[in-house]
């Protein structure tokens, strides 16, 4: 089965930037059968290429692109021979970066790695491509071999904790389980840095709040209260003192006394 999968997966690996360019450049005018065509000429080229370069032609660019260790080991090359450390300075921008909303922020930083990626591996992106040093390089990056194992072991285990009380939580409500793929998806991938984790993870959770908010069927999965039964205010208690500061005092009646 890994052999089928790697033999479909490298030729994939090869033709899609291709393909994906041509479809970007004229989308419009590229129907069904234009694809098709499109895809087995380019299949046809990179036959071409692995006869005349060998494995290189084929194998070269899915290495390249999913071998994150590759991008970590240039990372290694690269800090501080030519780069020098940044000190925490990606970790804070990135945290930062979380609570600005693009409109009101437009000098925010954008995701895909076209800053970061070029300053830490001195290789230039092309503008179809979207990668990043993700969170074992920028560790590195950051604080070097020593300083990037103890970061590495503050997040990890701030994470275990989170997930620790969240599955608590959960565990007595079992629909809630469906949330967290959604909500903890860029925490797994490696190329993602911190920052861009981070602000995944909390624009998911606003989504999930307006969803509980907004939905009564969620609402009721996820916070254990019935289906269509809003939680009752407390009613207001009145004050018992007057309403206007000089009205009259209640007068006490005495008995008169028998003759």
């Amino acid at each position: 089965t890994g052999l089928v999968v790697v033999a479909f997966a490298l030729p994939l690996q090869a033709v899609k930037d291709r393909y994906r360019t041509a479809v970007w450049l004229d989308e419009a005018a590229l129907g069904i059968a234009q694809r098709i065509s499109l895809i087995s000429s380019s299949l046809e080229d990179l036959w071409v290429d692995f006869r005349s370069r060998g494995q290189e032609a084929v194998a070269g660019p899915f290495f390249v692109r999913m071998n994150h260790a590759r991008i970590v080991e240039q990372v290694f090359i690269t800090v501080p021979d030519v780069e020098p450390f940044a000190k925490g300075e990606t970790v804070l921008q990135g945290t930062l970066n979380t609570f600005k909303i693009r409109m009101l922020a437009p000098e925010k930083m954008r995701v895909g790695g076209k800053t970061s990626f070029t300053r830490f591996t001195q290789h230039e992106l092309t503008d179809d491509t979207s990668m990043d040093i993700g969170f074992l390089g920028e560790a590195y990056a950051n604080f070097g071999i020593a300083g990037g194992l103890a970061y590495a072991l503050i997040v990890m285990s701030l994470l275990g904790v989170l997930f620790r009380i969240f599955y608590i939580k959960m565990a007595k409500l079992p629909l809630s389980f469906v949330w967290i793929p959604f909500v903890l998806s860029h925490w797994h991938r490696g190329e993602a840095m911190f920052g861009d984790s981070l602000d995944y993870a909390v624009k998911a959770m606003v989504v999930v709040a307006l969803v509980v908010w907004l939905e009564p069927a969620w609402r009721a999965a996820l916070t254990g209260a019935p289906f269509g039964v809003r939680p009752r205010r407390k009613p207001r208690v009145r004050s018992r003192k007057p309403i206007h500061p000089e009205a009259p005092k209640s007068v006490t009646i005495q008995p008169k006394p028998k003759l």
